[in-house]
């Protein structure tokens, strides 16, 4: 196993051993969640470009009321001309730190990661860092949320396509969470 593996293993079971959440107010009571967020981003450099779509899959777990740990796959592409195609695929390890309110849970993500990059002959896989102002909406009884945040996505990309794409990305991202029973005691 590569370290990468190893270290997407630990991440995701790194909280197994802990208690799940109580209920309390919208706090949810299943440690473990699955999200899909859908959304834009936006190259900085270069308004004339089209914003670009990306998709994400989401593995949680809620750690206390407070905060929660994240496995996260994306995928987002821009079409930066005619003739050139952006196309990035990722995975990310996010930390939240969630205040609980009565109505909503605003909260903020902090996130470091892997993006392999493609813009037609070149490729790239570079470390990716984001952080991410949002919040969560409870949908009735269920346990299921939805949720908005603006991202800043910066990546550390090497020489070769330094000049040709943004390093950092503002993306817009809205997104739903299903909570998963097992494990709850």
């Amino acid at each position: 196993m590569t370290r990468m593996q190893l270290a997407i293993i630990a991440a995701s079971l790194g909280g197994i051993s802990t208690s799940p959440c109580q209920a309390q107010n919208n706090t949810p009571n299943a440690p473990w969640y699955l999200g899909v967020n859908a959304g834009i981003s936006v190259q900085e450099s270069q308004p004339e470009t089209d914003e670009g779509t990306v998709v994400s899959l989401v593995l949680g777990r809620n750690r206390h009321a407070t905060s929660s740990w994240e496995v996260e796959l994306w995928r987002d592409e821009h079409s930066l001309t005619e003739d050139q195609d952006l196309k990035q695929l990722g995975i990310g390890f996010n930390w939240l730190q969630i205040n609980r309110e009565p109505l909503w849970d605003p909260y903020f993500l902090m996130s470091v990661g892997a993006l392999r990059t493609d813009l037609n002959a070149l490729s790239s896989t570079d470390v990716a860092l984001s952080v991410a102002i949002g919040g969560s909406w409870g949908l009735g009884d269920s346990g299921l949320q939805m949720i908005a945040d603006l991202r800043y996505r910066y990546t550390l990309y090497d020489d070769a396509l330094d000049d040709l794409i943004d390093r950092g990305e503002p993306q817009l991202m809205l997104g739903l969470r299903l909570p998963l029973w097992f494990g709850v005691r």
